[in-house]
């Protein structure tokens, strides 16, 4: 693991030449930087950006496509301009999503209508215009209601089965409930799109780059160091605590000598964080 962190174009600069020297120095194994390694590096690099093809577009895609073979050359010159290029307009058509997919769910699917859904993302080009991609995005919507739809109906012949005093729905209040389900998932994802920093797009481009070297060293910058070691340990310091994930929750095992929650009082060993306000 690579813990650091920098926020500026001076100081990825620096970022890369110390993660070049970490690998190069104490990696038990090298690898040269060439123009195979910089074509590894690219398509992984686009992969960690947008791994199914709807937000880019084919223009963006044969621009990418003049570094492929020059992301070595960039990293021996700390030469940032495929990642400040690849940043802007990722940032850029993702905005322009965001803009669209409402109106996506303006009216509602029709199931009955027969379509198909291409879900071999490694296969697919990136959509050619903006209507091929609203379109890739209303097909994805659709699948994903229709899924959920599904479930909706087999649980509801479930319940009719075990409880006499099931009240049962109509096929087009399960059909609303589960496109708002998915109306609501994809505001989700979006709010935590435009929450990521450059700092977390520049990560990914590191670990483009390192996962050429081997598929288990990866970079993390220091909040998500935090978050990991906290997942492997169990051990939360933030609170005072160490957690145990249980069904339905989370649970404390222990509470740490001197920290926020001993010195609170208010929650003992055994109980169970449901809930975080």
């Amino acid at each position: 693991f690579i813990n650091a962190s920098f926020d500026n174009s001076n100081k990825d600069k620096l970022l890369i030449e110390i993660v070049k020297y970490v690998l190069e120095k104490y990696h038990y194994d090298s690898i040269e930087i060439n123009d195979e390694f910089s074509e590894k590096m690219f398509d992984a690099y686009i992969e960690l950006l947008d791994s199914q093809k709807k937000y880019f577009l084919a223009s963006d895609y044969n621009e990418f496509k003049k570094y492929k073979l020059k992301l070595d050359n960039q990293l021996i010159d700390y030469d940032l301009s495929f990642f400040n290029l690849t940043h802007q307009r990722l940032i850029k058509r993702i905005s322009e999503v965001e803009k669209f997919y409402p109106s996506l769910f303006n009216d509602s699917f029709d199931f009955s209508v027969k379509e198909e859904i291409n879900l071999d993302f490694d296969n697919i080009t990136f959509p050619k215009n903006d209507i091929e991609r609203k379109d890739r995005w209303r097909k994805q919507f659709k699948y994903t209601a229709l899924d959920i739809y599904d479930i909706k109906l087999a649980d509801q012949k479930s319940n009719i089965e075990n409880d006499e005093n099931y009240i049962i729905k109509s096929t087009k209040e399960i059909t609303t409930e589960s496109i708002d389900l998915v109306s609501k998932s994809i505001r989700n994802i979006f709010d935590l799109m435009n929450d990521l920093q450059r700092k977390d797009w520049f990560s990914r481009y590191l670990n483009s780059f390192v996962i050429q070297l081997d598929p288990h060293t990866y970079y993390f910058k220091p909040e998500d160091k935090t978050r990991f070691d906290m997942t492997i340990s169990g051990k939360f310091n933030g609170i005072g605590a160490r957690l145990s994930k249980q069904e339905g929750g989370i649970k404390i095992v222990d509470i740490i000598l001197g920290g926020p929650l001993w010195k609170d009082k208010k929650i003992e060993i055994g109980d169970e964080i449901i809930k975080v306000g």
